[in-house]
């Protein structure tokens, strides 16, 4: 939530946000003179898109307008933080961990079911090497607190691991853009693209697949991990935290089957939603 005039261009730098009461007054000036009041307001923001917002005044009668310019709002929440996982700008396959920074910091308790998680994890990474892989179901009814816990555990996984490992993070939500099985796919080709492991490792250019060719890219980029060990004095491990699975079962039943098919040795995979789908 920010601050700017309701009409004209809207900026999105000004960030001192307006009591309640500053906001009701500044909503009836605008109703009862039909004119507009010099003091600023608060607008609420909503993501448009990737790379754009949509706003809106609380208490003011503008239409829903979309800034381009999201830089003052990413310096705002912190987006751009420099996190220790290995990142590539121009994929964006790290925007959930980027999410997962700041929303992580909601979670209050919750101490024993992190211990639990991330000790399943840890003997999952070990478990026979590189030639196994290993999938953990997280389920709960709505409202439980899954999104944060696995908010708080792919930002620890990301900011503590080895740099043998990479971390993905990928939450599903309904009528989101992401909230499909080929935006899960090209985020685990951006994280695996750019995890250092591969760099001594010949890969072929894969920009713009789609479809099959993604998915199959994904595929032989998971199934060379355990050829990554050759080069590394420890296990290259993937490790992938997938919040919300349940949001895109509903439109896509056969997503569960996908991830087990991706579940290949070298891989660690942690799976949250509800028992049924959504």
């Amino acid at each position: 939530m920010n601050q700017s005039q309701p009409h004209g261009t809207a900026s999105i730098r000004y960030r001192p946000v307006l009591s309640v009461d500053g906001v009701w007054k500044r909503a009836l000036a605008l109703n009862g003179e039909g004119q507009e009041p010099p003091c600023p307001v608060p607008q609420v923001y909503f993501r448009f898109e990737d790379e754009r917002l949509s706003y809106t005044p609380l208490g003011g009668d503008a239409s829903i307008s979309v800034e381009l310019n999201t830089r003052p709002f990413r310096e705002l929440f912190r987006l751009d933080e420099s996190l220790t996982t290995e990142r590539d700008n121009t994929t964006g396959w790290d925007r959930f961990l980027l999410e997962a920074r700041i929303k992580q910091e909601g979670l209050i308790g919750r101490r024993d079911e992190l211990e639990l998680v991330k000790g399943w994890v840890r003997r999952a990474c070990r478990s026979n090497g590189a030639q196994t892989g290993r999938l953990g179901w997280l389920h709960g009814a709505p409202g439980l607190g899954k999104s944060l816990l696995m908010a708080r555990l792919a930002h620890d996984s990301a900011n503590g691991r080895a740099a043998s490992r990479q971390v993905y993070f990928h939450a599903f939500r309904a009528n989101d853009p992401h909230n499909t099985r080929w935006a899960l796919l090209r985020g685990l080709q951006g994280a695996l693209r750019a995890w250092s492991a591969f760099r001594k490792f010949p890969l072929a250019a894969a920009e713009g697949l789609n479809g099959a060719d993604l998915e199959t890219d994904v595929r032989f980029l998971i199934g060379a991990i355990p050829e990554l060990r050759r080069d590394s004095s420890s296990t290259p491990r993937l490790i992938v935290y997938l919040d919300g699975l349940d949001e895109s079962t509903n439109v896509d039943p056969e997503l569960p089957r996908l991830i087990l098919d991706l579940t290949l040795p070298g891989t660690t995979w942690v799976v949250a939603g509800r028992p049924e789908p959504a």
